[in-house]
């Protein structure tokens, strides 16, 4: 059984970070962690991009400063940003030909071999620097050495660079495999192709950040329980590495110097990478053996030394995976092979004077996944969304809210699932759907954060309430007026102004209303006795007066026509009028009584 250690703050991608960091407690990656935390989106750290192009441009060993060679070969690649020194025969190039190598402008072949300033070359007259597989050489300081495309008979030669004022047979000496003109080798790169310093300078950032990316493993014995730190030397420890995020374990450089081997539980894999923080200024010592790990991992394992301004490996079985150590002298003396890229600040492959009996090589499995983590400071906002409803049957529940954005929040109101909800940064799109018809909806407003337009945005830490309020619409039909509620007109025939809707007279009345007094807004006359044969004046809508204000008409024409009735004799068609007219009278909708 075995014990996994996650933080519960960090949020991992699926190609979170993973850190196989060897033996390390939750309390000593608390105490060693000292910068501040950093989102690593999902990135090659090798291959970054930097002015459009990967950082290393496909170089297996890619160096700032200064390389000393003194062991046998790299099968891939080489890039130094100083002088390049090698002190024993020495191969380059010697796998593979790398798909991705870099090829400069108006060249046909890849460059294997790319130095920005001079060659040192050895004492020992007989040590030979290959460059295999036809791959060219471009070294940028020519005051240190001379270049050759003829013997010394004028025959054509593969390419040569032989100390400067000698031969093209002088030993020691760079030789290549293919025809490359002596005056092609000083051309370097323009800087918008290859450029040291700007790489190194992504490098070291991204280095810092991997390094703060919150730890999902930590180092255990056979029987899960974390090891304490330090740990004592010659300790054997195990960890688990998750499939389908970046694992990331964080050790304490003197802990990984007394490792002797590491297990894992479970392997790195494209989806599952390892990344093995180590943390501390220097390492000098030895890494584990990596119990069962091989070359088919090695492509997913990158160790970061984040902080490290010296590495100093001393001994070792085979490193399975990428040294990422861009501030970094790294000095590798062991014995055995480094299997993945080699980013450093200088490098020095070998120890010429103790040369061992088993390769000491660079092998080429470069890193070939992503790797990303979400920072423990990086702090959710948490969001909350409110139905209000005035007016009406209908309950806040009726309706769905909705946040959408980095993540989506949905749910009724007052519900959990909209309630103190903990989502990422960002602008978030706010929508109901749902409910009875009937209502109408107003604008959200949100406390805690600023809303247009219906689209919040939560930052890191806010606390957001959002607000939306359906109110009822109104039914316009069945003798509901715009007016005040004024009673019916009563008294001497005739009396009052004209009525608005049942409203008071003397206003503008709303379109549709109906009265009971003084002809009203639906023209019934008044219930006094008589008729009133006297013109008042209206209030037309646009503000004009002389005639009624909800029909614009003039009320003298229709007295003197009431009076044409009752001399005609139709007093009883007038009777049957007011009879109706005393029927419809008007429900107060304050009281509910009959006015």
């Amino acid at each position: 059984m075995t014990a996994r250690v996650r933080s519960r703050a960090a949020l991992l991608g699926v190609a979170a970070l993973l850190v196989p960091a060897v033996l390390v407690t939750p309390a000593a990656l608390i105490t060693t962690e000292s910068a501040a935390a950093a989102d690593v989106p999902p990135v090659n750290p090798v291959t970054v991009p930097v002015d459009g192009h990967p950082a290393n441009q496909g170089f297996l060993v890619f160096v700032e400063g200064d390389v000393e060679l003194a062991a046998d070969e790299a099968e891939g690649t080489l890039a130094a940003g100083g002088d390049l020194a090698f002190e024993t025969s020495y191969n380059i190039g010697a796998g593979n030909p790398p798909a991705n190598a870099l090829t400069l402008p108006g060249e046909s072949r890849p460059t294997f071999l790319y130095v920005d300033g001079g060659i040192r070359f050895p004492s020992a007259q007989s040590a030979v620097l290959r460059v295999l597989n036809g791959g060219y050489a471009h070294v940028g300081d020519t005051a240190t050495y001379d270049a050759f495309d003829t013997d010394q008979n004028g025959a054509a030669i593969d390419y040569r660079l032989a100390p400067e004022g000698t031969t093209a047979e002088t030993f020691p000496r760079i030789e290549g495999t293919t025809r490359q003109s002596a005056s092609s080798v000083p051309t370097m790169a323009d800087p918008s192709v290859l450029d040291f310093a700007s790489s190194f300078a992504r490098y070291r950032s991204l280095s810092a950040d991997l390094g703060t990316c919150p730890v999902t493993t930590v180092l255990h014995d056979a029987a899960g329980a974390p090891l304490a730190t330090p740990i004592a030397p010659g300790t054997a420890a195990y960890a688990d590495v998750q499939p389908g995020v970046t694992n990331v374990l964080t050790v304490a450089a003197e802990d990984l110097d007394a490792l002797d081997l590491l297990t894992f539980d479970g392997l790195p894999g494209p989806g599952s990478p390892l990344v093995v923080n180590v943390t501390g200024t220097t390492f000098d010592g030895s890494v584990p053996n990596l119990a069962n790990l091989t070359n088919a991992h090695a492509p997913f394992v990158l160790w970061n030394f984040p902080d490290a301004t010296t590495v100093h490996v001393t001994g070792a079985d085979v490193l399975e995976g990428t040294i990422y150590a861009p501030r970094a002298d790294l000095r590798w003396d062991v014995t055995q092979n480094v299997e993945g890229n080699v980013v450093a600040a200088s490098f020095t492959h070998g120890v010429a004077t103790a040369a061992g009996p088993v390769p000491r090589e660079i092998h080429g499995f470069p890193f070939s996944t992503t790797v990303s983590c979400l920072s423990t400071d990086a702090v959710e906002g948490d969001l909350t969304l409110v139905k209000q409803v005035v007016g009406g049957d209908a309950d806040p529940g009726d309706w769905t809210l909705t946040a959408t954005g980095p993540t989506t929040v949905s749910g009724t109101s007052g519900s959990d699932a909209v309630t103190g909800r903990p989502v990422p940064p960002g602008d978030y799109t706010l929508t109901e759907s749902g409910g009875p018809d009937g209502y109408e909806a107003g604008d959200w407003t949100c406390t805690g954060a600023p809303v247009t337009d219906g689209v919040v945005t939560v930052a890191d830490g806010d606390d957001v309430v959002c607000t939306i309020v359906n109110t009822v619409v109104p039914d316009d039909g069945g003798g509901s007026g715009g007016g005040d509620g004024g009673g019916a007109g009563t008294g001497a025939p005739g009396g009052g102004g004209p009525g608005g809707g049942g409203g008071s007279g003397g206003t503008t009345p709303d379109p549709g209303g109906t009265g009971t007094g003084n002809q009203g807004g639906d023209g019934a006359p008044g219930t006094g006795d008589g008729v009133d044969t006297t013109s008042h004046a209206g209030v037309e809508p646009g503000g004009g007066t002389g005639s009624l204000a909800a029909t614009g008409a003039d009320p003298l024409p229709l007295a003197l026509l009431a009076l044409g009735l009752l001399g005609a004799g139709g007093a009883t068609a007038l009777g049957r009028h007011r009879v109706r007219a005393g029927a419809q009278q008007e429900r107060d909708p304050a009281t509910s009584r009959r006015t």
